[in-house]
């Protein structure tokens, strides 16, 4: 029984050993795989070249609408409107000087007409007193008591205050002349300026005074944009001066279809930040907002907001580089001489949201890659696409 069981043994470990040495010969006389040279990845960009040359900062900015003037009509004299002009309606247009309302003014003629007799008597009083004043002064020599008499006695005899008394009463009676001949101009309601009618609150028959408000209007002559823009952009902009106006604005206008860019020119810094996003205000004046000498642009209106483009101080020697070509880290990639990468950090002057202007760092002969590479490291092999 024992030797069954060490012949079972024997002949499993003579197997096993069989076995080891089999997989060690098999291992041995394996064929060796081929080793193949190791690929390097070459990254195919688009590039472009950019020379130095002379820019304007531009300046990105959202603008409101508004009026340059905006005045509420009041009329200076009493009474009842008894006419008023045909284009006195809101959205109307009416020119500076013209007429647009009438108040009876038969109280006011009438005035003048009183106004003209007192000047016409008080004529005819200091007239009196000049000749009572020459007999004085005759009378005086007569006398012969120039030498004796104190000036104050030589004047009241020789009437000089009834003279100047007279005097006064004249100008006072041609005062109120003036005054009576203005109330009489002032029954035709005229406007200080070319005016867009906003509201009116007047019609025939409508008693009005002092501190009765005829209209609401605006000047159409100009607009203004009030324009938020960050601070740091306040350096780069113009202002004007006697010898140079203000920087130019693109006012553009959105119409659906196509954009309409009107000319504007910087007039003012506001000394305020506004509220919510502490940015600076600049004023912006456009002159016929309305497009009244231009039927072929789309009028501004009060209230709208558009978007602008200030074009701001001029850099000598400076880079336009677009944005698509800029990375996080204010970086721009190079395509070297040698076909590597070069990740090159820049300072930018100013930026939008079509370019970034520097003016260092970059040189004529540079050749900044416009294509997008997945992972960019400093010395990975580019090849330049020559389409």
């Amino acid at each position: 029984m024992q030797n069954k069981i060490v012949k079972k043994s024997l002949i499993v470990s003579v197997i096993i050993l069989f076995g080891i040495v089999i997989s060690f010969i098999l291992i041995k006389t394996r064929p060796k795989p081929k080793q193949h040279p190791k690929e390097q990845l070459i990254i195919k960009v688009k590039t472009i070249s950019i020379l130095p040359k002379k820019h304007n900062v531009i300046i990105d900015a959202m603008g409101l609408v508004s009026a340059s003037h905006r005045i509420k009509l009041k009329s200076r004299v009493t009474g009842d409107i008894i006419e008023i002009n045909k284009n006195l309606i809101p959205g109307a247009r009416i020119k500076q000087n013209e007429i647009f309302a009438e108040i009876d003014n038969t109280d006011y003629k009438l005035a003048l007409h009183q106004a003209e007799a007192n000047i016409a008597e008080a004529k005819q009083r200091l007239l009196q007193e000049e000749g009572r004043q020459e007999i004085a002064k005759q009378e005086w020599q007569l006398i012969g008591l120039s030498k004796k008499a104190s000036q104050l006695e030589k004047q009241l005899a020789l009437r000089k205050p009834q003279l100047e008394a007279a005097k006064a009463n004249l100008k006072a009676a041609e005062a109120k002349y003036q005054s009576a001949l203005r109330d009489l101009q002032y029954c035709q309601l005229r406007l200080p300026f070319n005016a867009l009618i906003i509201s009116k609150n007047i019609d025939v028959g409508s008693r009005v005074n002092q501190n009765s408000v005829i209209a609401d209007v605006v000047n159409s002559n100009t607009f203004w944009i009030t324009a938020k823009v960050p601070v740091s952009a306040l350096k780069w902009i113009n202002l004007p001066d006697k010898n140079h106006t203000g920087s130019k604005v693109n006012i553009i206008q959105h119409t659906g279809t196509t954009d309409i860019i009107r000319l504007g020119t910087v007039i003012k810094y506001l000394p305020i930040l506004e509220k919510e996003g502490r940015m600076a205000l600049v004023l912006i004046e456009i002159k016929d907002p309305l497009a009244l000498n231009n039927k072929s642009l789309q009028p501004l209106l009060i209230g709208s907001f558009v978007r602008l483009e200030i074009i701001g101080k001029i850099v000598k020697n400076s880079f336009k580089i677009p944005r698509s070509a800029t990375h996080l880290g204010s970086t721009i990639w190079i395509a070297k001489p040698d076909n590597t990468l070069e990740i090159r950090t820049y300072k930018k002057l100013w930026g939008t949201r079509s370019f970034v202007l520097i003016d260092n760092g970059l040189n004529a002969q540079d050749k900044i890659i416009n294509s997008y590479i997945p992972f960019p490291i400093n010395g990975l092999k580019v090849k330049i696409d020559a389409e």
